[in-house]
């Protein structure tokens, strides 16, 4: 059976968080989606020993730690790709083959990419919040792939940005934090909250510091001054 996991209301409503907790899983995705739900899928059939599927009255319920680790995205197409270099190649590709006719086009499709990049953080920082997975499943190391591809296309359309503000000069009215985030991708820089993310969550186990929802919070102070400007 294809299953779903409704990803935040599955972890916001969790309290105490063991080896053994158990989850509600849908067989259908509700027909009335939630605009900020996300929704994986779980082939129970082919889990089914590490999941302890139990069906009762309530529905079905599988073991949480192995529901995560076998959960899958319905548009992982990208899933063969196995390194970070891979996807930074693609977002390269991808950012280079893009022209705008002006600085302000390119801030916007910098600003798109921080948006990317946030809705990917928000699940991560569901996940690893909890503190239950054992080894980084594929579907998160795929947003974290996805998050650094987003991050190359950045780094690209911030040094265009400023080649094109040199005939525009927008700079004077963008606030400081957005112009240093933007000053950061255009000397082809990670920011630190990504490079942090990626090095602790890919150990096994583990390791989460809350660098996701620091991200969040920063990127939400980034669309707050982008707003301002547009």
């Amino acid at each position: 059976m294809h299953m779903i996991i409704p990803l935040h209301a599955t972890c916001s409503n969790l309290e105490d968080v063991n080896p053994q907790t158990r989850i509600t899983i849908l067989s259908e995705t509700p027909i009335r989606e939630s605009a900020d739900e996300v929704y994986l899928h779980l082939d129970t059939d082919k889990h089914m020993g590490s999941l302890d599927l139990q069906m009762d009255k309530n529905g079905a319920s599988v073991l949480l730690s192995s529901a995560f680790h076998y959960a899958e995205r319905d548009d992982n197409d990208d899933i063969p790709r196995v390194n970070a270099e891979e996807y930074t190649a693609r977002g390269e590709e991808i950012a280079r083959s893009l022209h705008f006719g002006s600085a302000v086009e390119y801030l916007a499709a910098w600003m798109n990419e921080d948006r990317k990049q946030t809705a990917l953080m928000r699940d991560v920082d569901a996940v690893l919040s909890l503190g239950v997975l054992s080894k980084l499943p594929q579907w998160i190391r795929h947003d974290l792939m996805m998050i650094l591809e987003s991050e190359t296309m950045k780094q690209i359309f911030a040094h265009r940005f400023f080649v094109e503000d040199k005939a525009s000069s927008l700079q004077p009215a963008l606030e400081h934090l957005l112009k240093e985030a933007l000053r950061h991708s255009a000397n082809s820089k990670t920011d630190p909250l990504i490079s942090k993310l990626m090095s602790k969550s890919m150990q096994t186990p583990p390791i989460y510091d809350g660098s996701a929802a620091t991200f969040q919070k920063e990127a939400a102070r980034r669309m707050k001054a982008f707003s301002a400007f547009v």
